[in-house]
């Protein structure tokens, strides 16, 4: 993972313009040189590039050709492009920004001017790669939600007790994977050991509980209980299921007393789970007591 480097591509088919350039933009940028225009589009979509500085007047194909052809490919038009060039008349600065340019720099360059201008940039493709990222967790999450909710209970119905405990063990299979990529990926619940360490810091575990849930269709709230054994308490005000189909199959009661408990040994290793209530036997909520014992 690149840490505050910014990787720009360079075409110009001069060397020493972008052996200049590599002194002076300095430490924090690494420069992937490009000599025209011809092998660009692959370049691009091998490499994770934050900005493209194009000369205008490149071989082969010219810079706002380039640039149009890039800004034509939906898979890369969000990488920002500078054009650089010695022509400054309004028709080609008309004719750069038609062709999807970000910004403009006259010859010769300003370094310093440059810098701050990669720099804004950058700022626009972070927020567009944050963007993406956080809407492939979502699609993540509702690909889970899906499978629980609209594909779990037809599957449970037409299958014998046996094959449903499968089911169940294979779901909470699942459900631990899409916690560990989704939550410990972000940071928001990894200890002093790091990723690897699959654990949840345990002051956050109650609110790990009530957000997995949350995301599979669930209202979850946790409060502490007065018995010495019990951690804390998971109550649900909205069954993740349905509370109909909880009724059809009460074994998806199960499932979420599994989910529960997956979480909560990730921080407590030595604690179960235990069901006071359930709207699948009709009660007006789910309830689960979190409690820890001694080997």
């Amino acid at each position: 993972m690149k840490q505050n480097i910014s990787n720009i591509l360079v075409v110009d088919d001069n060397p020493d313009t972008i052996t200049f350039l590599k002194e002076h933009l300095g430490e924090g940028y690494h420069i992937f040189p490009a000599y025209d225009g011809s092998h660009i589009i692959d370049t691009l979509k091998s490499n994770d590039i934050d900005v493209i500085l194009l000369d205008v007047m490149t071989p082969y194909i010219d810079g706002f050709e380039i640039c149009g052809n890039i800004k034509n490919d939906e898979n890369l038009n969000y990488i920002p492009v500078i054009l650089v060039t010695a022509l400054s008349d309004r028709e080609n600065v008309i004719k750069g920004l038609n062709a999807g340019a970000d910004d403009f720099i006259s010859k010769p360059v300003d370094y310093e001017v440059l810098k701050a201008r990669i720099k804004s940039l950058n700022r626009v493709k972070k927020l567009h790669d944050e963007l993406i990222a956080k809407y492939d967790e979502l699609y993540k999450k509702e690909q889970i939600r899906d499978i629980f909710i609209e594909i779990m209970p037809l599957l449970l119905k037409s299958h014998s007790p046996d094959k449903k405990r499968i089911l169940i063990q294979q779901m909470l299979d699942k459900v631990e994977i899409f916690f560990t990529n989704c939550y410990q990926k972000s940071g928001q619940f990894c200890d002093d050991d790091g990723l690897d360490s699959k654990k949840i810091n345990p002051e956050n575990i109650e609110y790990g509980c009530c957000e997995l849930m949350g995301h599979l269709g669930g209202s979850f709230e946790t409060y502490k209980s007065d018995k010495n054994d019990v951690l804390f308490v998971v109550n649900g005000t909205v069954c993740p299921w349905g509370v109909q189909q909880a009724k059809l199959n009460p074994v998806l009661c199960n499932l979420t007393k599994g989910i529960i408990e997956r979480i909560t040994k990730k921080a407590f290793n030595n604690s179960k789970v235990q069901t006071i209530k359930t709207m699948g036997n009709g009660d007006d909520c789910c309830q689960f007591e979190i409690i820890e014992f001694k080997k």
